[in-house]
């Protein structure tokens, strides 16, 4: 699973401790970036204990129409919200029309793929320097507990987008990545 992106589709409607206990594996890994976990195997006839581990990190995504997510799960993601204002309703409404208003055109998607993919190569494995995440630790917000690993996730966010943008990004005397103010506020706006 080692940087895999994995897509549950759509979370369980139920919020009982049972459904808590079901997703705990997946918080791990989250926040672990590992998994381990004693399972009887059987080996030559006989039930015997090991220990299976599962390495990471993954980037896990999913969705749900529920108003309130078990906290310890809440706190490990970032939530991104759809837009529900009636004009951007209407807005899908018109390409969903549109799309049987006017006449079919044909779509190459292996173009498409191909174009993500090279896309994709260009991207160097380089390590990233947040040259302001000390004085961004100093004002982030710490009266709750959940700011420890929410800012985690920031400085994750953040050196995402660094990555992503690598191209336009400098570099310093060791060859680092340099995130910029950019970065935090398109992080920030996410």
């Amino acid at each position: 699973l080692v940087h895999k992106f994995v897509v549950a589709g759509e979370r369980s409607r139920s919020n009982s401790d049972e459904a808590a206990e079901t997703t705990r594996a997946l918080r791990e890994m989250l926040s672990e970036q590992k998994l381990a976990k004693l399972m009887p195997v059987k080996v030559g006839g006989e039930i015997v204990t090991r220990q299976i581990k599962q390495e990471g990190p993954i980037a896990y995504v999913e969705s749900t129409t529920m108003l309130k997510i078990f906290e310890e799960d809440l706190n490990r993601c970032v939530l991104i919200t759809t837009d529900e204002r009636p004009n951007q309703t209407r807005r899908i409404l018109m390409k969903l029309a549109d799309q049987y208003h006017r006449r079919p055109t044909r779509i190459d998607k292996q173009r498409i793929v191909l174009k993500h993919h090279a896309a994709q190569r260009m991207l160097e494995g380089r390590p990233i320097r947040i040259p302001f995440a000390d004085r961004l630790a100093e004002r982030f917000p710490s009266e709750r507990v959940e700011a420890r690993r929410v800012f985690g996730q920031v400085l994750r966010l953040i050196e995402a987008i660094t990555f992503l943008y690598q191209r336009q990004r400098e570099t310093d005397e060791a060859g680092l990545l340099l995130a910029t103010s950019e970065d935090y506020h398109l992080t920030r706006w996410l």
